[in-house]
């Protein structure tokens, strides 16, 4: 497997220097404020400033009474930055490399994408979200205006998963949308899957794994709803997809990763 790791450079103790290996490219990038440890085979890391002090500052969703709570970050929940190196890492435990291309659905502010994109040659991510307001505070509070053009990154606004680009991917994530959606949402985001992944690519997406299913018609957010496997399991099958992995989400410990690739005919 191909490993990611960080080392702390020269520039400081503020700065942690990120390497990426593939066959492909030799990534480094710096981040400021972010210390971040690697140890080795096991995948443990320990996080050591920056979620810690955001996370004291955090604000529960579940728990705002009016949306001037609401900030980019705790909208899509804690351990900011963890969490979205941990879907970056998700992506290339199953064979990510800078070539390919990523569809993220529900990119949200950019949690992941601000790794991935800098991970995937420019121009090969793309997001989907239809709550802009995350993605404009991202940019204007984190990654700066500029971030777009720099790693020729582009946004569709859009409430049904759709890209904007007449193109496949060969990657597609979709994290914490089934955790809140509807069955009949959760249909039509496993159909947007499949019609937009290439027939060699591989989907990822998360549920709240239950004993029995989600029966109302309401997006639940603040909240969350689950549904059986054996549900998620014959929603992918009725769009020609298979689940090929069940894993438990490292950032969140109710949530599970379904890997999906297309059946083979």
């Amino acid at each position: 497997m191909r490993k990611i790791r960080s080392l702390r450079s020269a520039d400081g103790p503020d700065y942690d220097h990120y390497h990426y290996y593939d066959n492909d490219h030799h990534h480094h990038y710096y981040h400021d404020n972010y210390n971040y440890n690697y140890h080795n085979d096991d995948y443990h890391y320990k996080y050591e400033q920056y979620d810690k002090q955001y996370d004291k500052h955090y604000v529960d969703v579940t728990n705002m009474e009016t949306s001037d709570k609401r900030t980019y970050r705790n909208y899509v929940g804690g351990n900011y930055l963890m969490n979205g190196f941990w879907q970056l890492e998700k992506l290339v435990s199953q064979g990510l490399f800078s070539r390919h291309r990523v569809l993220d659905i529900g990119c949200g502010s950019l949690r992941a994408g601000r790794y991935i994109a800098m991970y995937v040659n420019k121009g090969n991510y793309h997001g989907v979200e239809p709550n802009m307001w995350l993605v404009e505070g991202a940019l204007k509070q984190d990654l700066g205006e500029d971030w777009l053009k720099l790693h020729r990154v582009t946004i569709s606004d859009s409430e049904h998963f759709e890209a904007s680009l007449n193109r496949r991917f060969n990657y597609v994530l979709a994290n914490s949308i089934a955790t809140h959606a509807p069955r009949k949402m959760v249909e039509e985001l496993m159909q947007k899957i499949a019609s937009q992944m290439e027939s060699t690519g591989v989907a990822f997406l998360t549920y709240n794994d239950s004993s029995s299913d989600y029966q109302g018609n309401d997006w639940k957010y603040p909240g969350a709803v689950g549904y059986r496997f054996k549900t998620m399991k014959s929603i992918a099958e009725s769009c020609g997809l298979e689940v090929t992995s069940k894993e438990p989400s490292k950032a969140n410990s109710v949530q599970t990763w379904l890997v999906l690739k297309r059946i083979k005919t």
